[in-house]
């Protein structure tokens, strides 16, 4: 990331292409401080606008790309949605509201250009690019998979990036007190959500397709109510199983599933597949001796071979944004939508058999929120540190509270911390700022 966020370092393609740091966005948040980055790399997607409304897929973007004839139309789903989600996410990592007071006009533009297209509210019409799930299983050359169950329908992928962006936008504006657009953008995209279920999802929570991509997407995106999202995951299961219980996901949907099936209670699958050493995986990289992570999840074939020597990175963010799993699911630090800027956020370990501990200590802006935890047999043990005026809502994973305990005396006589009762299999506390020593039995 030298000046703008750049995809693949080793070919003539050295852009910053919106949907690759929209996935990573999160990700390279915990991993570096990106308030200037992408402070300065948004101000170029908003000086690269056309006037229609339209986002590009390319920010800085080039003066002349006759030469690249197959950059299309130059704007699409998810990668022109940047637009709205990195300035968002900004936001919420960084609580400083001016990216958004600087985005606002440039992200109403962009909602009214797909709404204007598309009156009905499903995304059919003026889709550019149209990439889709970029690099997912059908465009791997693993034959001995299902290539037909794996690519999501691109007009159920446009309008569910649409109602996000518009979902986004309407939060936007109740932040920077634009009360009236607030009202209208969220019933916008209400309306939005309505038209999308009735075209995509059957009364049983079956989603058109019936691809893991699609499942992750309405899942993360809340787009089906709360009492079809078990159904959904079960779906979500089923497709992985399909897919000889590999990932079939590509760039925009891989992580957002690997969060949804933590999410909705099956964090065992997802501790599964970021372990797998077979393609498609993260592991059959290493197995293959990549160093970084690779564009294609086949890049380099067991029998020595290059996927395709014409676009084949081996040094490429996109499916490295599972790292805003790792962070959020298994060290278990998130931030909260409510409290930008972790004035106020949530701690989570996600507790595995197979995982004896885990050390994460995240800057942030506040101080260094820490998440240290272990296990063994079925004690559980975990330190962590709250910064300096902010505080945390905090998970410890047990079904007693009463086994709960912090530096070897009962949470009940620890001054700071205060029992907000038992959700699923955690233990919820409200902690003050400091340093804490919490253990449980399991």
């Amino acid at each position: 990331m030298h000046s703008a966020p750049t995809d693949c370092p080793q070919r003539t393609e050295r852009f910053g292409w919106l949907g690759d740091m929209q996935a990573f966005a999160q990700t390279s948040m915990y991993n570096m401080d990106m308030a200037g980055f992408l402070t300065k790399w948004v101000a170029d997607i908003r000086d690269s606008q056309l006037e229609d409304g339209r986002f590009p897929n390319l920010a800085p973007h080039p003066s002349d790309l006759d030469w690249l004839r197959w950059y299309n139309a130059e704007y699409g789903p998810a990668w022109s949605d940047a637009g709205i989600i990195i300035p968002w996410l900004t936001y919420l990592n960084y609580g400083d509201k001016r990216i958004l007071e600087q985005q606002y006009e440039a992200a109403v533009r962009w909602v009214k250009f797909i709404h204007e297209r598309n009156p009905d509210l499903i995304w059919r019409n003026s889709r550019g690019g149209d990439y889709g799930d970029w690099l997912n299983g059908s465009m791997t050359g693993l034959k001995e998979y299902p290539r037909e169950s794996s690519e999501v329908a691109k007009d159920l992928f446009a309008t569910a990036f649409f109602a996000h962006s518009t979902d986004l936008l309407s939060r936007m504006a109740n932040v920077l007190g634009f009360t009236r657009d607030a009202t209208r953008y969220a019933a916008l995209y209400k309306e939005i959500k309505s038209e999308f279920n009735r075209e995509f999802v059957l009364s049983d929570g079956r989603v058109k397709g019936n691809t893991q991509a699609g499942y992750a997407l309405v899942l993360n995106l809340n787009l089906v109510s709360k009492d079809l999202r078990s159904k959904v995951t079960g779906y979500l299961l089923e497709a992985i199983q399909n897919y000889k219980g590999h990932l079939s996901t590509g760039m925009q949907t891989t992580h957002r599933m690997m969060l949804e099936l933590t999410r909705n209670g099956h964090h065992d699958e997802a501790w599964r597949l970021i372990n797998l050493r077979s393609a498609p995986s993260w592991g059959h990289m290493v197995e293959m001796g990549a160093t970084t992570i690779w564009e294609r999840w086949d890049g380099f074939k067991s029998d020595s071979t290059f996927q395709s020597p014409n676009m084949n990175s081996f040094n490429h963010m996109a499916f490295g944004a599972v790292g805003e799993w790792v962070w959020k699911s298994v060290v278990g630090i998130n931030v909260d939508d409510e409290h930008p800027g972790f004035k106020h956020f949530i701690i989570k370990p996600g507790v595995i058999k197979q995982s004896a501990w885990v050390k994460g200590e995240f800057e942030t802006i506040r101080g260094t929120i820490v998440s240290h935890w272990k296990q063994q047999n079925d004690k559980f043990e975990i330190e962590i540190q709250i910064p300096a005026n902010t505080t945390a809502t905090l998970y410890i994973p047990t079904s007693e509270f009463k086994t709960v305990k912090e530096g070897g005396r009962s949470v009940k006589r620890v001054g700071g911390i205060d029992f907000m009762g038992m959700q699923d299999d955690y233990a919820v506390f409200r902690v003050g700022s400091g340093d804490y020593s919490f253990e449980s039995v399991l």
